[in-house]
């Protein structure tokens, strides 16, 4: 018995390994758009959350620390900052849910970032100043109502101190 010979011919091998190799990329692109469309999804369910989460919470303010640090739903496009999805013009707002170029940041990361309206920016990075100089005066107030009660406590224990040593008795 002879070992069968290959009655293949290499045209025919080159086509068939092309004609797979297209098969095997049209069916890893299916995949990757598939890919694409749950990352998508998983994006604007996170934004719908963040959004349902601040409408809960209405109005939308920024008078905490955390409320600064919490993430709010920015329309981002191009790597430059159009504003906040809740206070954005109609049509920007549009345009950025359709163009999925929206994502969830804190305050403070926006503000380091690039913005497409410098008015736009203005009024925010006002707001997180704002709401900073608020918090530093509280803590000032604080530490003022701290100093004033010590001093209080020793200048009244000292004047007990005082009374009981002259032995005011009969």
């Amino acid at each position: 018995m002879s070992a069968a010979r290959n009655t293949r011919k290499s045209e025919t091998v080159k086509a068939d390994l092309a004609q797979r190799r297209t098969a095997a990329e049209q069916r890893a692109k299916a995949q990757i758009q598939v890919l694409m469309s749950e990352m998508i999804l998983r994006r604007c369910r996170d934004t719908a959350e963040a959004l349902e989460r601040l409408q809960m919470r209405m109005p939308l303010g920024f008078s905490t620390l955390a409320d600064l640090m919490a993430p709010q739903p920015w329309a981002i496009r191009d790597g430059l900052v159009l504003g906040h999805l809740l206070t954005m013009e109609e049509g920007t707002y549009t345009e950025a849910m359709e163009a999925d170029a929206f994502d969830a940041a804190s305050l403070d990361e926006v503000l380091r970032m690039e913005w497409a309206i410098a008015d736009e920016y203005q009024a925010w990075a006002t707001t997180y100043a704002d709401t900073l100089r608020k918090l530093a005066d509280e803590a000032d107030a604080r530490a003022e109502r701290v100093r004033q009660r010590d001093q209080l406590r020793t200048t009244t224990g000292e004047a007990k101190g005082r009374s009981r040593g002259r032995g005011g008795g009969l």
